[in-house]
């Protein structure tokens, strides 16, 4: 994930959030108090990709773009999406914290 989980003084101006990406996956980006401030279906990552994304074989970024974020906020990443039995899953990709 980029911002990377845990990341502190991350910039209001990140523009888009990273995931492995799945093409029907909705991410969310939400506040701690839940309120979301982004959420979209995955689109590719285009490159360049940040250097800090590890990138292991075979793995393909997806991306969401998202809006300025609020000063010194903590924020959490959410994907969901149907799995093999046609189950919705909501998985926590993790969390940052903005400058």
């Amino acid at each position: 994930m980029f911002p990377s989980p845990g990341a502190t003084s991350v910039p209001t101006n990140i523009g888009k959030v990273l995931l492995g990406y799945r093409p029907s996956n909705v991410v969310t980006v939400l506040t701690n108090s839940g309120v979301p401030v982004a959420e979209a279906t995955m689109v590719p990552a285009p490159a360049p990709l940040p250097s800090s994304l590890p990138t292991p074989a075979g793995l393909v970024y997806g991306m969401i773009n998202v809006p300025t974020l609020s000063p010194a906020t903590t924020y959490t990443v959410v994907d969901t999406f149907t799995d093999a039995c046609g189950d919705t899953v909501t998985d926590n990709a993790g969390s940052f914290t903005t400058k």
